[in-house]
């Protein structure tokens, strides 16, 4: 529980930051005088988007399965604005490879380490819908949507590094220790 709390204070630090740091440079660019008035009307518009586009990791599970580890993160955008999920990267580094994994698809599931989708996961991560009220994910758009984030390692990495990349140049990131365990599903954020 302490850690949920220190979390989101971070965040609302860091997203207090950047938009000080971003109404700021709007401001001088906009009392310079050199801007006219729809650039400046645009500078604001790609901060705000920028700000808008920030994911929580709320919790993530593994399983191993052959050489592989699955992974699922829980997700959730910190405002309810509508990010296409055709702009979604993920950015997973394991120590000896970096690898940008595009959405293979959007894939409901009860039992999410039991499905068939885990055999395209090669190069690629699927979107498993937790919470989708207004069935915003089915038709392409994330909108404060909470879903998981499913995709697969090499099984003998020990830490990893995940980067949630939206369109608009937010990157929200996550470290992540893999622990010796001997349960089938294990907690790893």
């Amino acid at each position: 529980m302490g850690n949920q709390g220190s979390t989101g204070i971070t965040w609302i630090l860091l997203l207090t930051i950047l938009l000080l740091v971003s109404s700021s440079i709007i401001y001088g660019l906009a009392s310079s005088g050199d801007e006219d008035d729809q650039d400046v009307e645009d500078l604001l518009e790609s901060a705000l988007k920028e700000i808008e586009s920030y994911f929580v990791v709320k919790e993530g599970y593994a399983k191993m399965k052959d050489e592989y580890l699955m992974m699922v993160l829980l997700i959730k955008p910190v405002f309810s604005t509508p990010i296409p999920l055709s702009n979604l990267t993920l950015e997973v580094n394991d120590g000896k490879m970096l690898r940008l994994l595009n959405l293979s698809g959007v894939f409901d599931s009860r039992d999410v380490f039991n499905e068939d989708f885990w055999s395209d996961l090669n190069q690629s991560f699927a979107i498993v819908p937790v919470i989708d009220k207004d069935g915003s994910l089915r038709e392409g758009f994330i909108n404060g949507d909470l879903f998981y984030a499913a995709f697969k390692i090499p099984k003998d990495a020990e830490r990893i590094e995940v980067s949630i990349i939206s369109g608009y140049g937010s990157v929200s990131e996550v470290e992540i220790t893999l622990p010796f365990s001997t349960s089938d599903v294990l907690k790893i954020y």
